[in-house]
């Protein structure tokens, strides 16, 4: 019996929409018990930023910087998931019109 490969386009109405940083960031700072505030304080930035940045709001590269420093996270792959949540509103928007 031969196997066919399955296309992404198949299978993407299956997969969850691309999220942006700021769900990911948001759950590796509650996996460690983290308030916002406790990460504002750890970032030398404000609550509200913190708070604006798990909300989804946009990555900086000054933030992108801070979260490298202080909790070592991969600078790259924070402005890839923004990249991949920025197309999936992008399409949304496409098929909107």
């Amino acid at each position: 019996m031969s196997r066919s490969t399955v296309g992404m386009e198949r299978i993407a109405h299956m997969l969850e929409p691309p999220k942006g940083s700021g769900h990911y960031i948001k759950k590796f700072i509650d996996k460690r018990g983290l308030s916002a505030s406790k990460t504002a304080q750890q970032l030398n930035v404000s609550p509200s930023t913190v708070t604006r940045l798990l909300a989804g709001g946009a990555l900086t590269p000054a933030m992108a910087a801070k979260l490298h420093n202080v909790f070592n996270i991969d600078e790259q792959i924070l402005f890839n998931l923004e990249a991949q949540a920025n197309v999936q509103k992008t399409r949304e928007l496409l098929h909107a019109v």
